[in-house]
């Protein structure tokens, strides 16, 4: 096994000259190519495998409206449970923190409960890994004092995934400024210091395909950066793409999912789904057969909205048509609907 050593100690000369004495030490460890190959380090470790690692900064970034919010939340319960996110992305069970600067505990409670009555409450035990830190308003990570304050919570209450809503509430810059990036070398030292993952909410500018609004410093302090674009019909957002644009020790994922929100009745919550690209093959011809479609292409349970963007998605129909044809097929036994609000096929349509 390779052991680390002072390079400049264990060397007679440099380039013909003496080796810097025990009185001139310099702070710089190194081990050669060679002994690198043999070096015994720790292993990598992901809270989203092949996703997120452990311990770094990253960030989140969205227009406003687009959920990126909903996303955070939902990434807090995939990882206090240790399941799989979106379906498919194994959650590392964690100790979750959320900093909420934008808001109180009036807002997180209410976001919450509409959550868990989409979803359904956590065991206590998972519940009783989410921590929510709010009423704290704006902050300035560049005040030694904040930063500590923000440090010694997250060793207080052993928090391995801090989310941070949203950065521009964490100081008192211009965001244009290139000093942003005193704000990112400190975000990503409390995440170095504690072992902490930190994930940044931040909002998209104006030209989406730019990523982040603000200096460049911003994205080229992060490690990695997952991006939601919303997905527009009639000028209403019915959801987003999710990709991992920005990533450490992991393949760029040009398309993870693509995220729903999906309001239940009144009073009964929000239900996040998320659905894979749909296939551009197969595309049934404009105006084709809605059962057809629906019959061919619609397997698990699913959302009504998610099946009405899907239909408009691969021009099957117009959104009103779409509507109309759930509205009866719903009525009539075509298609059922389940206790949780999910459309499947029905009667008929299910021969």
């Amino acid at each position: 096994m390779a052991v680390v050593k002072d390079a400049l100690a264990s060397t007679p000369s440099l380039n013909g000259k003496d080796a810097p004495t025990s009185a001139q030490h310099s702070p710089y460890r190194a081990v050669t190519a060679r002994e690198l190959r043999t070096l015994v380090v720790p292993p990598r470790e992901w809270i989203i495998t092949n996703i997120l690692p452990r311990g770094l900064q990253s960030a989140i970034v969205a227009q406003s409206g687009t959920g990126k919010t909903w996303l955070m939340l939902d990434l807090a319960r995939a990882l206090a449970t240790g399941g799989l996110w979106a379906g498919k992305y194994h959650a590392r069970k964690s100790i979750v923190g959320i900093l909420d600067l934008e808001g109180d505990y009036t807002g997180l409670k209410e976001r919450w409960l509409q959550l868990e009555g989409g979803h359904g409450q956590l065991s206590d035990d998972a519940a009783g890994r989410i921590f929510f830190l709010s009423d704290i308003g704006g902050v300035n990570v560049l005040d030694k004092d904040t930063a500590k304050c923000i440090q010694t919570s997250i060793t207080t209450y052993a928090i391995e995934v801090l989310f941070v809503d949203t950065l521009s509430r964490t100081h008192n810059l211009d965001e244009n400024s290139a000093d942003m990036r005193l704000v990112m070398i400190e975000l990503e030292r409390i995440a170095r210091d504690t072992g902490c993952t930190v994930i940044l909410a931040h909002h998209a500018g104006k030209d989406s395909a730019r990523g982040g609004r603000g200096s460049s410093t911003i994205k080229d302090a992060l490690q990695h950066m997952i991006e939601l674009t919303a997905i527009e019909r009639d000028g209403e957002v019915i959801g987003a793409k999710v990709a991992l644009t920005k990533a450490k020790s992991a393949p760029l994922i040009k398309h993870m999912c693509t995220i729903h929100i999906e309001p239940l009745a009144v009073g009964a919550g929000v239900r996040i789904a998320y659905d894979d690209e749909v296939p551009k093959t197969g595309r049934p011809d404009k105006g084709g057969d809605i059962e057809d479609y629906l019959r061919t292409h619609i397997g698990a349970p699913r959302i009504r909205t998610q099946i009405v963007n899907q239909l408009v998605e691969n021009e099957v129909c117009s959104k009103a048509t779409a509507e109309r044809f759930m509205t009866e097929a719903l009525s009539d036994g075509r298609l059922k609907k389940d206790g949780q609000g999910r459309v499947s096929l029905g009667g008929a349509l299910s021969k």
